[in-house]
């Protein structure tokens, strides 16, 4: 180029922008070797985990394919089939996926470096060899948990799993177990013979009843049951279904039931009933927060139903706190304003549609309009799922004898009523304590747990006292 006035060229390795080009491609290079093996190496961890609990689960379930005649091949397979419709679902979407990726990544980089032009092209290769490691890495991942199933013998399966072998533990071997109580001792052992799982356990047993490994109870089989808990030698013995019940750790999501209607709109002395069950449902909310658990609510007046979806989100349960408040000032005693005694009945029933097995159903209400079709709905939703109904009243419903003459409204009229006159004051008692027993007999006799709470005494009080004595908030 010297004789048109060229001074020399520079070599494309010396250039800055060939550097900083070579210098991405080394980084992408890196990243789609190290993250797809970080990824599939934790997805194959999990499948082994989640197949070896099913395994564990469906000892029963394979000692008796192997007893009906099915081969070690054919119980292999169906418990390989689950890892290969995770792998192929998977490979289909995060293939779908890379394209559009790789598709938005090459226009990027084309307005960033200037390319004349620059195409992307997905090779129908890539992807089948993308999708053969997946499927390689779900066969690693089940490998042993398809073993553990191949290899249980029918008789061996048909028994409980057993423990593990004891052996003194190191501190145990130190003299150090000598130095702690029994329940240490325990604590210890576990801790050194399972150090992954006790880092990993959950922060709490739940009290509810689950898909989880530790047996809780052996029941009646209901609809909506899941089949594979079914215990088919109890079954065969007494001639009905019987499932077997497990415990879990787990988030156990709780929804708040409130009643706003017109009833609640009484009080004597300190507090309406409507405002206790407004403080009742806050400390709830916020309790349930401080644990880590999710909160949502069904709020309810005597003309509209308000549903919130469980969350873990302060904004949403403060701004579903903000709506309680607004449907507890709307209650007034003007005219035209009647109440709606299947108000409790059809928020049940939106209750049942909204949630599904394992809740925590808090209910705050008067129970004004209880019939038969809101304790049949509310024992569906009890078959799974675990109920505290708090029972909100006034001093004054139960002993308005001792009052003196009240002035009682509609709205429209008012009317002075002597409690002495004619015994009124005595059948008014007679008729609430009848109600109010009715209720209480009727949701103890389902096993539904009922916490009485009245309008005079605080309710943080009521509620350490009635739930074991333990602070409401913390």
């Amino acid at each position: 180029l010297e004789p048109y006035g060229g001074l020399g060229a520079i070599p494309r390795a010396l250039q800055v922008s060939n550097w900083y080009l070579n210098n991405e491609l080394k980084g992408l290079r890196g990243s789609a070797i190290v993250v797809p093996i970080i990824f599939l190496g934790v997805a194959a961890f999990l499948l082994n985990v989640v197949l070896s609990r099913l395994v564990s689960v469906q000892r029963e379930q394979i000692a008796a394919l192997k007893a009906l005649g099915y081969s070690n091949r054919a119980v292999g397979f169906h418990f390989s089939q689950w890892s290969f419709a995770v792998c192929l679902v998977g490979g289909i979407l995060g293939g779908a996926a890379g394209g559009w990726l790789g598709h938005a990544l090459t226009e990027l980089y084309t307005q960033y470096f200037r390319f004349p032009i620059l195409e992307y092209r997905l090779s129908p290769w890539i992807v089948l060899g993308a999708l053969a490691i997946s499927l390689a890495a779900a066969v690693v991942g089940a490998l042993a948990s398809v073993r553990r199933a191949v290899q249980l013998p029918p008789a061996e399966a048909m028994r409980p799993e057993p423990p593990a072998a004891f052996r003194q533990t190191l501190f145990e071997r130190l003299g150090v177990g000598r130095l702690l109580s029994p329940a240490g001792r325990m604590i210890v052992r576990n801790l050194e013979r399972q150090p992954v799982r006790s880092l990993l356990s959950g922060r709490k047993r739940s009290r509810l009843r689950g898909r989880g490994l530790d047996f809780d109870e052996l029941r009646n089989y209901r609809p909506g049951d899941d089949i594979r808990t079914m215990d088919w030698r109890v079954t065969n013995r007494t001639g009905k279904p019987h499932v077997r019940v497990y415990t879990e750790e787990r988030d156990r999501p709780v929804v708040v039931v409130v009643d706003q209607r017109l009833p609640m709109f009484f009080g004597s002395r300190v507090k309406m009933k409507s405002v206790i069950a407004a403080e009742v449902a806050a400390l709830t909310a916020w309790r349930v927060l401080g644990v880590g658990d999710r909160v949502g609510a069904i709020l309810f007046n005597d003309s509209r139903s308000l549903e919130i979806k469980p969350t873990r989100n302060q904004r949403r349960v403060i701004g579903w706190l903000g709506d309680l408040a607004t449907m507890n000032n709307e209650l007034s005693i003007a005219p035209g304003q009647s109440s709606n005694p299947a108000g409790l009945t059809d928020a049940l029933r939106m209750l049942e549609r909204s949630i599904g097995h394992d809740y925590l159903v808090v209910l705050i209400s008067d129970f004004h309009g209880w019939n038969d079709d809101a304790l049949k709905t509310i024992c569906r939703i009890n078959q799974h799922n675990d109920i505290l109904c708090a029972l909100v009243y006034d001093p004054l419903e139960r002993d308005i004898s001792g009052a003196s003459k009240l002035v009682v409204s509609d709205g429209r009229l008012q009317l002075e009523i002597d409690p002495d006159q004619q015994e009124l004051g005595k059948k008014f008692e007679a008729s609430f304590e009848s109600s109010y027993a009715h209720v209480q007999s009727e949701l103890k006799r389902h096993h539904i747990l009922v916490m009485p709470v009245d309008t005079v005494t605080p309710v943080t009080r009521q509620l350490q006292e009635k739930l074991g004595g333990q602070r409401v908030l913390q």
